[in-house]
């Protein structure tokens, strides 16, 4: 195949390393940079890898706003248990929610771990280095119609190039199985359910705020559902991860 396109993109060095890294390696001792390059979005586009990163990108989606919720919980929890003490001299609520606060932390942490994990590249780092690739205007073409196609994605051309590598070199990218899939459900269910919890817990904080009374048994009602909720979050979270190891 004539190669007559050149293409320019940028990558960090921790990219650049982990190339140079493979191509020291005896099997792709008649590699350059341009030829793993073609390699990896050969792989890319035989894997379908289009349709997984969209549909984890959802997930992904799913999961940050999640913790969005979460840490606005978060940032309710002092002054609700403030005023809850002016109501009951019983110190089992507020010692319930400083439980709950820190299980509330901890969750966040889990769901950061998650996306990490599901994420296909960092593009955080300075990329000081350019690299160059020739491939045939065909494959170009191809290339530039799924990046259209899978707009969802926010891919650019450099965007594409670099993550075809990360999944290329490290091989960690994952299976959408038939239970995950029912696990993302569950989860987006899980999350609508968080969200008009994470509402009135809000609105109580509010309440406080203006200095309106808010009846101690509808505060243990909310945050019992809450409670109820941030369980499910737990096990959701941790299944997802435990079935996104899986590799194909």
């Amino acid at each position: 195949m004539t190669k007559n396109k050149r293409v320019l993109t940028r990558i960090d060095d921790r990219l650049l390393l982990k190339i140079n890294r493979k191509l020291a390696l005896k099997k792709f001792s008649s590699y350059d940079i341009s030829k793993l390059i073609r390699a990896s979005i050969e792989s890319f586009f035989n894997k379908d890898l289009f349709a997984y990163v969209q549909n984890t990108n959802i997930i992904i989606k799913v999961l940050n706003e999640l913790k969005l919720d979460l840490s606005g919980v978060i940032s309710n929890f002092s002054q609700i248990q403030k005023h809850i003490k002016k109501f009951t001299s019983s110190s089992e609520l507020v010692n319930s929610l400083e439980l709950m606060q820190q299980d509330v932390k901890k969750q966040i942490l889990n769901i950061n771990s998650l996306v990490l994990l599901l994420k296909p590249f960092n593009d955080l780092n300075t990329k000081d280095n350019i690299i160059t690739l020739r491939i045939g205007s065909n494959v170009y073409s191809q290339i530039m119609s799924k990046i259209e196609e899978y707009s969802f994605i926010n891919f650019d051309r450099s965007k594409f190039i670099r993550t075809s590598l990360k999944y290329y070199l490290d091989k960690k990218y994952f299976v959408i199985s038939d239970k995950k899939i029912v696990l993302a459900r569950e989860l987006m269910k899980n999350a609508s359910q968080v969200d008009a919890v994470s509402n009135d817990i809000n609105q109580i904080a509010f309440y406080f705020n203006v200095e309106k009374e808010v009846d101690i048994n509808e505060i243990k009602s909310v945050f019992n559902s809450f409670d109820k909720y941030l369980g499910d979050t737990y096990l959701l979270v941790n299944k997802l991860h435990h079935e996104s190891l899986k590799e194909f």
